[in-house]
This record gives C-alpha cells, structure tokens and sequence, in this order.
C-alpha cells in the first residue's frame, strides 16, 4: 500500500514521499490504526488516507490542510 500512497503523493502534491516522515507513518500507523479498528469490532470501515480538506491552511491560504485518515462506514 505504500508505493500506492507514494504515488499519489507525488501526483497531488507534486514531489515525492519522504522515507523517513510519510512513508514510515503510513507503514507503521496504518497498521497499527487497522488492528484496533478489528479489535473494537470495526474491521469493516473503510479508510481514505492523506486526503485535502475543503479549507485551506490559515497561514497559507494557498496550502490547503491535510487530513491523515477518514473513517468511512455504517454504524452496525
């Protein structure tokens, strides 16, 4: 899954994924984020990962801010 998130990093952001900063998250708290959402019995979520949100940074109006995860699913 990181190659696929370097990719897109690259593609929206317009520069490639740090080994040290982005990819190391995204393999280590990805995974981390995925066996507690199975233990507390929300396995079946989904996550969209480093997506922007619709408003820009305050101190950069042309940075718009980042959102590590969204969890996406259906109360059961």
């Amino acid at each position: 899954m990181v190659p696929h998130l370097a990719a897109r990093w690259k593609y929206f952001q317009g520069r490639e994924a740090s080994p040290l900063t982005e990819r190391s998250a995204w393999a280590e708290s990805l995974v981390e984020l995925t066996k507690e959402l199975v233990a507390a019995g929300r396995g079946n979520v989904e996550m969209v990962v480093e997506c922007s949100a619709t408003v820009n940074e305050p101190d950069n109006p042309d940075e718009a801010r980042g959102i590590d995860v969204v969890l996406v699913g259906r109360h059961p």
